[in-house]
């Protein structure tokens, strides 16, 4: 799940942010140990990326923010992506996806 345009508040750890990002956003409650941390990408801003496994069958709903911004022109659909599929999804950069599935 990539959660774009997310970000730390006050003194929030990456993880911390991670798991108040996707609690806020698709009402999934994650525990810290729940999260490994993959790598630290270094672009105009610094973007952590993380890997959990979710025993979750439903599709994630989006919430929060999110939601309300959410229009015709702007429709943020979030989903489950097995991790052999993430080269044929419009992750950017698009080398990140190559990273992970090496990393896993």
């Amino acid at each position: 799940m990539e959660l774009k345009g997310s970000g730390a508040k006050g003194n929030e750890t990456p993880v911390e942010t991670a798991i108040r990002e996707i609690n806020e956003e698709l009402s999934i409650q994650l525990k810290p140990a729940a999260l490994n941390q993959l790598f630290e990408y270094k672009s105009q801003e610094d973007e952590h990326f993380f890997y959990a496994e979710i025993s979750f069958i439903a599709a994630p709903e989006i919430s929060g923010e999110e939601k309300e911004r959410s229009n015709n022109a702007n429709v943020y659909q979030p989903g489950w992506v097995a991790v052999k599929d993430l080269t044929q999804i419009n992750l950017m950069p698009p080398k990140i996806a190559c990273k992970i599935i090496n990393l896993i």
